[in-house]
């Protein structure tokens, strides 16, 4: 790193950083969001409101207040050795890193501790971005954070990959390892584990990849319209509700979601469901609930408690390809058949599909249509 203001460019040392003596700010400890935050202001300046670069050294940076990026700021540390942790008893709302009506921004190569076990019932946020577009968190390791690890509010065009967000502590139910509108948003490669709401709510048009989503209490992945999950394990969420909830026009594709509390995978209208596999659900492992004009193709479907694909209230969809194997593997009064179409679900398609059952403890039908689920194609399966 160059510093001393040059390229707009300045370095800052926590108290315990080797070298310190040759940084443009030296924190000692306490409230270090102000050294962090005078060279954020600095680089601005310099950079005549274009942005520029901050480095914060190996060391651990004690904050109990808010650092607020300025437009086209980064802010880079020095891998996992470089901590900024939350102090004890910080009694106000903070956000780590807090962002309003930006662009371009960097925060990347760091790890922010929310130190929730000591902290009251103050709100405080790893990342809280609002209206925030074009920018980047990069390499990061977020958690125990008292409210979510990272919020966003019409944030869009923004990239979150190579992170671990989790939470160590455990409480109130208000948390989310990422959280909020977030429009046109890619993440991928991170971890996101743990939390005591959902791993991820609220991104739309976004594209989501090569996550691994697990043991967090509610959704593991809520998608609005337009998004995609690809390549990701979706795994132990617990909460009752669908592991992975697939938009309006969404798209969930090579995923493996398993051991969920509820549906593995419950998909929205106009969505596309491919070449996932899903198993051992407490719910269903598909779950169609008045969808319409939806494709469930090629998935591997195995050893979910309810049904294979369950379906009600839904109008026009494509269910083929799949397999299926020891699906309904409990006995439950209303689960009748690997495959269920119920309640006025009309003028779907099921077609080559494979459904296959080992045990004989539980009688089921192969496909159930009730007798109120008019017009459906079912053909060329193999049972």
């Amino acid at each position: 790193c160059i510093g001393k203001g040059q390229a707009a460019t300045y370095v800052v040392a926590a108290s315990n950083s080797k070298n310190k003596q040759y940084a443009d700010y030296i924190a000692d400890g306490t409230g270090d969001q102000n050294e962090i935050q005078a060279a954020i202001n600095a680089a601005y300046t310099s950079s005549r409101g274009t942005g520029g670069k901050i480095y914060l050294l190996e060391g651990d940076f004690s904050v109990n207040g808010t650092t607020t990026m300025a437009t086209g700021t980064m802010v880079v540390g020095s891998g996992a050795g470089t901590r900024i942790t939350v102090a004890n008893a910080t009694n106000n709302q903070i956000a780590v890193f807090y962002a309003n009506y930006s662009t371009g921004l960097y925060v990347g190569n760091m790890s922010i501790f929310g130190n929730k076990g000591n902290q009251g019932a103050y709100v405080h946020n790893g990342i809280n971005w609002n209206d925030v577009s074009s920018s980047t968190l990069e390499n990061l390791e977020i958690r125990a954070f008292t409210n979510d690890n990272i919020g966003m509010s019409e944030s869009a065009v923004f990239v979150s990959k190579h992170n671990h967000i989790d939470k160590v502590d455990s409480s109130d139910s208000n948390e989310a390892g990422f959280y909020g509108s977030c429009v046109n948003c890619s993440i991928s490669n991170s971890v996101i584990t743990g939390n005591l709401n959902s791993g991820i709510s609220g991104t739309s048009y976004s594209y989501l990849s090569n996550l691994d989503v697990g043991n967090n209490a509610g959704y593991g992945v809520n998608m609005g319209i337009g998004s995609t999950l690809e390549n990701s394990d979706v795994y132990a969420n617990t909460g009752g509700q669908p592991a992975l909830l697939v938009g309006t026009f969404g798209r969930a594709i090579g995923n493996k979601v398993s051991s969920n509390s509820s549906d593995g995978i419950s998909a929205g209208t106009e969505s596309v469901v491919s070449n996932n596999v899903v198993s051992g659900n407490v719910g269903p492992g598909i779950s169609l609930v008045g969808v319409i004009r939806s494709a469930i193709t090629g998935n591997t479907i195995s050893s979910n408690e309810a049904e294979g694909i369950y379906m009600s209230g839904s109008l026009a969809n494509t269910i083929t390809g799949n397999a299926f194997y020891d699906n309904a593997g409990v006995s439950l009064a209303d689960v009748f058949g690997s495959i269920t179409l119920e309640n006025s679900s009309t003028d779907n398609i099921v077609s080559g599909n494979s459904i296959v059952k080992t045990t004989t403890a539980i009688t089921l039908n192969a496909i159930y249509v009730s007798s109120n689920s008019l017009r459906n194609y079912v053909a060329n399966n193999s049972y």
